[in-house]
């Protein structure tokens, strides 16, 4: 009994001696062709073990998807990773990292209703491969072949073309993910006092400004006032041209993306829609601005707005306007058989996709018309009228999968031609070219 005591007090000491030196080890971040640490890896629920270490899979690629359990993208990408899991079964091991309290993540586990269908491992605060990985930002995913990084990405990368990629080749050269803090209410550009009259600087400094995309940097929109110098500040960080256009519209709140036209020739390099192809991170490094401006503290937010769009025309060549158009709609119609709508039962999830509800016309149509379709989504029907539908996500790209499901609701879209009020932008010069930090379009 007492040696049994003893073996047991020896254990804990080595394990304790050894958690102590791990974290005494000064542990550097990792970048691209590094090789990882073969340290322990602690906290991991939802697998045979514990504890690992990164050579215990020496002959896999191992994917660490960092994420948390507020974050709606991160959580509405699991399945997708648990069905590539077990598509490259004894290929690859993707880890879940949450750095969270344990209870809360058993909580998210059993109870979300997309996470509790999850069979993936999850490292629960394990705070070496944090240090490991930095990030601001999440989904933050790290790929690691035989022990080396190679690459580090959003998780919209996670994907069977890209796994294939780097098992064949292992070296890959995708656009690395690189977050740092940012100081959202400091100013993008520093006056030069110095420079500067003490007169003008009493009296008040105004201007504005446009920069290309911040890299490393999530999209922003500060509102400051400064009662002091009687000064109002002003940044949108990262936003494409017609999201600043839209976030400056006076007297209109969220209006929505399908009611824009754009008059140029390039009009994809305007905003970011989910039929683009190629990945995000890569757009909006290549279409995405940031704005800056100091204005009088005893201007309106309404006078500040319009004053933003005069400076968006002319820094980038367009002309703004709303304009009634002819144009084609998707318009909500009930089936003429049916005098009443039918209500269906509410579920969450369908076949492992993901469903999203809609209680009311308007509800519907909002989420048409600034995420889904290619054209203004509309109705003769009351927005406020209950439908209550339940349509899976990856339906509403497309009309033939959309009016499938709500045949079921006696409810169809139909392709009209009606007038709408619709934003319009135009290119203003025979041929442009913005060149700051990158190209927006070309227009001739």
């Amino acid at each position: 009994m007492k040696k049994t005591i003893l073996f047991i007090l020896l254990a804990t000491l080595c394990l304790f001696f050894q958690v102590a030196a791990q974290d005494k080890l000064t542990i550097n971040s990792l970048k691209i062709g590094d090789q990882v640490p073969n340290l322990g890896i602690n906290g991991i629920i939802n697998y045979p073990a514990q504890t690992a270490k990164i050579s215990d899979f020496k002959n896999k690629l191992v994917i660490l998807d960092f994420m948390n359990t507020y974050c709606s993208s991160c959580i509405e990408a699991l399945p997708r990773l648990d069905s590539l899991q077990r598509q490259y079964v004894g290929k690859i091991q993707i880890f879940i990292v949450i750095d969270e309290p344990l209870t809360r993540v058993r909580s998210f586990l059993k109870n979300n209703p997309i996470a509790k269908n999850i069979k993936l491992p999850v490292i629960v605060g394990d705070k070496t491969l944090i240090r490991l990985f930095p990030h601001q930002y999440v989904s933050h995913e790290a790929w690691i072949n035989n022990g080396t990084v190679r690459a580090i990405t959003t998780a919209q990368y996670v994907q069977s073309k890209n796994i294939e990629e780097i098992l064949k080749q292992d070296a890959v050269n995708w656009e690395l993910k690189s977050d740092f803090a940012f100081d959202y209410h400091a100013p993008i550009l520093v006056t030069n006092e110095q420079h500067v009259p003490e007169q003008i600087l009493s009296s008040g400094l105004f201007f504005s400004a446009l920069t290309g995309h911040l890299k490393g940097v999530a999209t922003r929109h500060t509102y400051e006032v400064d009662s002091l110098k009687r000064l109002v500040k002003i940044h949108y960080i990262n936003f494409s041209i017609v999201d600043l256009y839209l976030a400056t519209l006076p007297d209109q709140k969220d209006f929505p993306v399908r009611h824009v036209q754009i008059r140029a020739e390039h009009p994809e390099n305007f905003i970011f829609r989910n039929n683009n192809t190629g990945y995000r991170d890569l757009w909006n490094n290549q279409h995405t601005w940031c704005y800056e401006g100091v204005f009088p503290i005893d201007f309106s937010e309404q006078e500040i707005k319009r004053k933003i769009q005069t400076d968006l025309d002319f820094y980038l060549h367009l002309n703004n306007r709303f304009e009634t158009v002819r144009t084609k709609v998707l318009q909500l119609v009930k089936d003429s058989t049916h005098s009443s709508l039918a209500k269906q039962p509410f579920k969450i999830r369908q076949n492992g996709k993901e469903l999203l509800n809609f209680i009311t016309v308007s509800d519907l149509l909002k989420k048409l018309n600034h995420d889904f379709v290619n054209r203004p989504a509309d109705s003769d029907l009351s927005p406020d009228e209950v439908i209550n539908v339940d349509i899976v996500a990856t339906d509403l790209m497309n009309k033939s999968d959309l009016n499938e499901t709500l045949k079921a609701y006696h409810l169809t879209f139909k392709s009209v031609e009606k007038d709408v009020r619709m934003f319009v932008l135009s290119a203003t010069k025979s041929r442009v070219q913005i060149t700051l930090n990158h190209s927006i379009y070309e227009s001739k």
